[in-house]
């Protein structure tokens, strides 16, 4: 008799095929949460940014999964990341269009969030971001990283 633990992966090629449509669910999921937030300009990409933050902190082991190391090509992960950063990368254009003291090179701005998001998020599963108490959130890095981008407005004098 064939157990139904091993259902799933009659569906699916191999384990690894299975983990990157997993993966891009969750890279679904987070396209939609980043592209959700109600506002305008950089409270927006603050936001935005701070949802991921939520999911990542919501769903460790999903953040670690979709952010691991893949092998070989995946359509379904592929198109599912370029949706995700597609997703924030809107977010960062209309940033840009409401703050004139914003950089025009979407790229870096996108690059500068997300590293930063995906870094603190990172540390602090690592038990690593925190070991001072005067040492900032991974939230507290995300804001100050978008005051910085849009001009120091609102960035602590610390940074």
């Amino acid at each position: 008799m064939p157990s139904v633990w091993n259902t799933p992966y009659k569906h699916f090629e191999d384990k690894r095929d299975l983990l990157a449509t997993v993966a891009a669910g969750e890279l679904r999921r987070l396209a939609e949460s980043v592209a959700a937030p109600a506002g305008a300009g950089a409270a927006r990409l603050e936001s935005a940014a701070l949802r991921y933050l939520d999911w990542a902190s919501a769903h460790p082991a999903r953040f670690k999964l979709t952010f691991g190391s893949w092998t070989g090509p995946h359509e379904e992960l592929a198109a599912a990341a370029a949706r995700a950063t597609g997703a924030m990368e809107e977010v960062v254009r209309q940033a840009q269009r409401e703050h004139t003291s914003l950089s025009r090179d979407t790229a870096r701005v996108l690059s500068l969030i997300w590293a930063t998001a995906h870094g603190a998020m990172d540390l602090e599963l690592g038990g690593h971001l925190r070991k001072r108490p005067e040492s900032p959130s991974k939230e507290e890095l995300v804001t100050s990283l978008v005051a910085m981008l849009r001009g120091g407005a609102g960035a602590s004098p610390e940074v």
